[in-house]
C-alpha cells in the first residue's frame, strides 16, 4: 500500500475536485505504484489540468467513450429492470475495469442463449458483457468502551429464550448535519435495533432505519472517537482517520472486520451494483480481492471499515463499508474467529464512502 501512496494522493485530489465541483466528463481513475490514469470523456476542464500540473507522479489522461454518469445510469437501468430472461438472476452490475462496457453477472447462464447471444447486447449505446457468478451473501474488537471506534464488534439479541445473537462490525464515526455524532454500520445487520458490545454488554448505539440501497445505517446514543481498529480480530490497536475518498481501480486498501481482523485487498472494479438476497440493488461500491488467496473477509465483518493510505502516515483515508462477500470458488478457510458454518471469502463488495456520506447526510469524523 505504501508504494502507491503518492499516486493515491493525486487520485484522491482529482476525485475530490470532481465531486466538489460536480464536473461532467469524469469516468474513473486507475492507480499504479508510480502513475495515475484519468479516464475522461471529452475535453478535460482547466480545474483538473491544474491539479495534474502539480502532481508528483505522472498522470495519464485516457479518452473515454462514456462518462461515469452514463455508465452509472446504464448499470442502474439494467439492474433495476433486467430483460425478462434475466429476471431474478442478476447478482451484480457495473462498469468493467477499463470503463468500456457494463458487466452483468448472473447466478446461472441464460437458458437457450449461453450469454454470447444474451437478450440485450447494449444499453443506451453502451456494450454489455455477461458473466456467470454466484450470488453474494452478507459478511454478517469485542470489548470497546466509549468513545467507541469504528471496526469494533457489536451484537444484538435475536432470541431471548435461546439467547441467540446477531453480530456485525462498525465502520467509521461520523457527524450528522445537526452536529450530533453517529457510527456507521451495514443496514442488513438490522435496522431499528439496540446494539451492544459482545463483552461488557455496553450500549454502542441504537440503529436508525438506514438505507437498503446503500446497505448503511447509523448508530446513535453514545459517543464516538475518530479512529478505527486495525490488526487482528482481538486487537486493541487503532489508527486515526484523516480523510475520506472513493478508491481507484487497482489501488490497495484494507478491510478491518471484527471477526477476521484487518487484511490488505486490491480494488478490481468500481461503481458497481450488487443485487442482494431481497432483490435490492446495492451501491455504488467496489469489488476487492485478496491477492494472497486468503479468505480474509467473512460473516461477522459486515459493516466494518475499508480504508487506504493517507498523506499523513499516522492517519488513514476512509474508502467504504464492508457489505457482502462472494461465494462459490471464492470461499475459503476463515481467519480470525473460526466456527462451524461461518463463510469467508477472498473477494468482497464494499459500498463507496462518498455515496454513504452523501446519501445519509453525514461527514466522516477526522483528525
Amino acid at each position: 500500500m505504501a508504494n502507491q501512496q503518492k499516486a493515491q494522493e493525486i487520485a484522491d485530489a482529482l476525485d475530490t475536485v470532481v465531486n466538489k465541483e460536480r464536473l461532467k466528463g469524469f469516468t474513473g481513475l486507475t492507480v499504479a505504484p508510480d502513475a495515475v490514469t484519468l479516464h475522461w470523456k471529452g475535453k478535460v476542464p482547466a480545474r483538473i489540468t491544474s491539479v495534474i500540473g502539480t502532481a508528483t507522479v505522472p498522470v495519464n489522461v485516457k479518452a473515454a467513450p462514456f462518462s461515469l454518469a452514463e455508465l452509472d445510469a446504464a448499470a442502474r437501468a439494467v439492474g433495476a429492470t433486467p430483460p425478462a430472461s434475466l429476471a431474478g438472476k442478476v447478482t451484480r452490475v457495473g462498469p468493467t475495469s477499463d470503463f468500456a462496457a457494463i458487466e452483468v453477472a448472473t447466478d446461472t447462464a441464460v437458458p437457450g442463449t449461453g450469454h454470447k447471444a444474451a437478450p440485450a447486447e447494449s444499453v443506451n449505446g453502451i456494450p454489455i458483457r455477461y458473466v456467470v457468478e454466484a450470488r453474494s451473501v452478507g459478511a454478517s474488537r469485542w470489548d470497546d468502551t466509549a468513545p467507541f471506534w469504528g471496526g469494533n464488534a457489536i451484537d444484538r439479541l435475536v432470541d431471548p429464550i435461546f439467547r441467540t445473537y446477531a453480530y456485525c462490525t462498525t465502520a467509521f464515526p461520523v457527524r450528522r448535519s445537526n452536529g450530533s455524532e453517529a457510527l456507521l454500520t451495514a443496514e442488513h445487520c438490522g435496522a431499528n435495533k439496540k446494539w451492544n458490545t459482545p463483552y461488557g454488554d455496553r450500549l454502542v448505539g441504537n440503529s436508525n432505519g438506514g438505507s437498503k440501497p446503500l446497505d448503511a445505517m447509523l448508530l446513535t446514543g453514545s459517543t464516538y472517537g475518530n479512529a478505527i481498529f486495525v490488526g487482528d480480530h482481538n486487537s486493541n490497536q487503532g489508527v486515526l482517520v484523516g480523510g475520506a475518498a472513493n478508491p481507484a481501480v487497482s489501488s490497495y486498501i484494507f478491510a478491518s472486520g471484527s471477526f477476521s481482523g484487518a487484511s490488505v485487498l486490491r480494488v478490481q472494479s468500481v461503481n458497481q451494483y450488487l443485487a442482494n438476497s431481497e432483490g435490492v440493488l446495492v451501491g455504488p461500491g467496489f469489488w476487492a480481492i485478496n491477492e494472497e488467496g486468503d479468505a480474509s473477509v467473512g460473516e461477522g465483518d459486515s459493516g466494518g471499515p475499508v480504508a487506504g493510505t493517507h498523506s499523513n502516515p499516522q492517519r488513514v483515508t476512509a474508502r467504504g463499508l464492508i457489505s457482502h462477500i462472494s461465494t462459490g470458488s471464492y470461499l475459503g478457510s476463515c481467519v480470525g474467529v473460526v466456527h462451524d458454518g461461518r463463510l469467508c471469502s477472498t473477494r468482497s463488495f464494499h459500498v463507496n464512502i462518498g455515496a454513504i456520506t452523501s446519501g445519509l447526510s453525514v461527514t466522516v469524523k477526522t483528525s
